[in-house]
């Protein structure tokens, strides 16, 4: 099942929610990714992978199911260096309040 998590996340995500417990369909999440707490929330809920919405992302949907249906979680390559830069933020930020 695919959910879109730029229109309205706190519904999507109570969606994967649901879904995820009741093992009725594995859930794909497209986003412009901008919104790290809500992807965060997605990943928490169950969520099976991430997936960008740009047009080279996109071209990675046949690859994504591929993982999915074999079990393995998605991330596009784009969601990833966000993510990874995110952490990174993180870190420093952490580090200067300590």
């Amino acid at each position: 099942m695919a959910v879109d998590l730029d229109h309205e996340p706190a519904g999507e995500v109570a969606a994967i929610r649901e879904l995820a417990r009741s093992g009725w369909a594995k859930t794909m999440v497209f986003s412009g990714l901008d919104n790290q707490a809500a992807c965060k929330e997605a990943i928490a809920a169950g969520v099976a992978g991430l997936n960008g919405k740009q047009r080279e992302a996109l071209e990675t949907i046949p690859k994504a199911i591929e993982k999915l249906h074999k079990g393995q979680f998605w991330e596009d390559a784009v969601g990833a260096t966000r993510q990874f830069i995110w952490h990174q933020a993180l870190c420093r930020m952490g580090s200067r309040h300590s």
